[in-house]
């Protein structure tokens, strides 16, 4: 019974763990353009077209990260 207790939590530890990483990402997409916009306004061009030249790897990478997360949620609701 105890050890059955400690998967529960492990699982559970691991699932808020992948929650949170979720949400660190999607902020990160919302976030990302107001760097730009931030940098263009202060006057830091090449700061600002850096970030915009590293937007498109940035946001597929991301969204990869929480594609296969939802995708993942979805396919282990199917198996239960």
């Amino acid at each position: 019974m105890t050890a059955r207790l400690q998967q529960l939590e492990a699982a559970h530890d691991k699932a808020d763990a992948q929650r949170n990483m979720v949400w660190f990402a999607l902020f990160g997409m919302l976030l990302y353009p107001s760097g730009v916009a931030i940098c263009s306004f202060l006057g830091m061009e090449d700061a600002a077209v850096l970030l915009s030249d590293m937007a498109n790897m940035y946001f597929l990478a991301t969204g990869g990260v929480v594609s296969v997360f939802f995708g993942s949620q979805v396919f282990a609701g199917k198996n239960k």
